[in-house]
């Protein structure tokens, strides 16, 4: 044990090493480009700015731009300048704007210390497989988000090749576009959003297909319309801060639909956590085929939108779970969840809603078999009944409380669909 220790400290020492021995040189300044950096081997060659526009040796720098016969691997982490007035131990690296953008020549990009990401710098890399970056940048600015190819632009947008990216940041923003159809990103999403995140951008997602894992956030304040659409995420749990009170409206087009959460094709498991949400706009949570479960925990939701998209587009949804007392509101034309064909079991936290939304909210799904009694079937399993559930109950034609189970407080119609409500002991 004790040998394999000191071999891991040897190696990592030469890692660190290496890291360290990462000297540029520094040449004349150039106007209009800045300041030429080269490589200790000569192969690789960039121009830097200064980050408070005054002199570089204060150790602060701007990435400004390549040059064109610079290729392959790009690492500037542990960088040190060795300029005419000595050595410069550099303290923050700021990856300037457009700094990669449509390069056709660098595969991989590591830097540290980096303390801000220019608007699209990296966007349109046609051979980047890799990007690592730390250091204490908090945003991933804004792009342009429409998701035509020849307009939309975000910072990680559009990299045909790129697969692995790693942001070791605290990142409070990302963009609009940001990794918008960059297809072949395969990062756990952990690598790349932290759980303290506090905005995410439209279409920031949009078609990273390949992306994987659970994305998980604490407090988030605000989410763009189309940010997750087509994303690979197997899970997506949205811990929401007070302030978002609404999700916009997606829409459909040539018969495909768009929104927030559209046509994820891992996705599972769904969770919205947000006290303060009102209104969850349409179209936002359609044909998503392997949907598992959902769970809306939104007190104060009052609109739920229509969702209009594949008759299967929810094929697999098992379980729903809504906690509201203010729904008033369900779809226009098409109830949200009216694709919902595998429905065995809705958990609902607190008061009954209105009648009217409530029957809305489940037209027309026909839930599967799940009791040898009542073959067509849904249970709603209430928690934190306050009699409201009874009042309701009555409300429907066509009770039938000699088939109920004894915890039953009715058996309820719905249009051609039966539920039994059930108060959860």
């Amino acid at each position: 044990m004790k040998t394999r220790v000191f071999c891991t400290g040897i190696a990592c020492l030469m890692f660190f090493t290496a890291l360290a021995d990462n000297i540029w040189s520094v040449g004349a300044f150039e106007k209009k480009r800045g300041w030429p950096i080269v490589s200790a081997d000569g192969s690789k060659k960039l121009y830097i700015g200064c980050a408070d526009k005054g002199d570089y040796t204060a150790g602060d720098i701007v990435l400004n731009s390549i040059v064109s016969e610079t290729e392959g691997v790009l690492d500037l982490r542990a960088l040190t300048l060795n300029s005419p007035t000595g050595a410069v131990a550099v303290k923050s690296v700021a990856v300037g704007a457009e700094f990669l953008r449509k390069d056709n020549s660098i595969t991989e990009f590591y830097a540290d210390r980096v303390s801000s990401i220019g608007k699209y710098a990296f966007s349109g890399a046609q051979k980047l497989e890799r990007v690592v970056i730390s250091g204490t940048a908090d945003s991933i600015p804004d792009g342009k988000y429409p998701t035509h190819p020849s307009i939309r632009i975000g910072v990680f947008s559009d990299c045909p090749l790129l697969k692995e990216v790693v942001l070791d940041l605290p990142l409070k923003h990302i963009g609009d576009a940001a990794f918008a159809g960059s297809t072949n990103i395969s990062s756990d999403v952990s690598q790349i959003v932290p759980r303290s995140i506090e905005s995410i951008g439209k279409t920031a997602f949009w078609d990273c297909i390949n992306i994987r894992g659970e994305l998980v956030t604490d407090a988030v304040k605000s989410v763009g319309g189309r940010a997750f659409q087509r994303a690979g995420f197997d899970s997506i749990r949205l811990g929401c801060d007070d302030s978002l009170t609404e999700f916009e409206s997606g829409g459909s087009s040539g018969g495909i639909s768009y929104g927030v959460f559209t046509s994820g094709p891992n996705l599972t498991n769904l969770e919205v956590r947000a006290s303060g949400l009102v209104s969850l706009g349409s179209n936002n949570f359609a044909d998503i085929p392997n949907l598992k479960r959902a769970v809306f925990d939104a007190p104060k939701l009052e609109v739920l939108g229509e969702t209009r998209g594949c008759c299967s587009g929810l094929k697999n949804l098992e379980v729903i779970e809504m906690n509201t007392k203010n729904l008033r509101l369900v779809g226009e034309s098409w109830p949200p969840f009216n694709s919902a064909r595998s429905l065995r079991e809705v958990i609902w936290t607190g008061p009954a809603p209105r009648l009217a939304p409530f029957k809305r909210l489940f037209n027309g799904i026909s839930p599967v078999a799940n009791t040898a009694e009542r073959p067509k079937s849904c249970i709603i399993r209430v928690k934190n009944s306050d009699g409201s559930w009874e009042a309701l109950a009555s409300e429907f034609e066509g009770v039938e409380k000699d088939f109920a189970p004894t915890n039953c407080v009715g058996v309820m119609f719905a249009s051609s669909r039966k539920a039994w409500l059930i108060i959860e002991k």
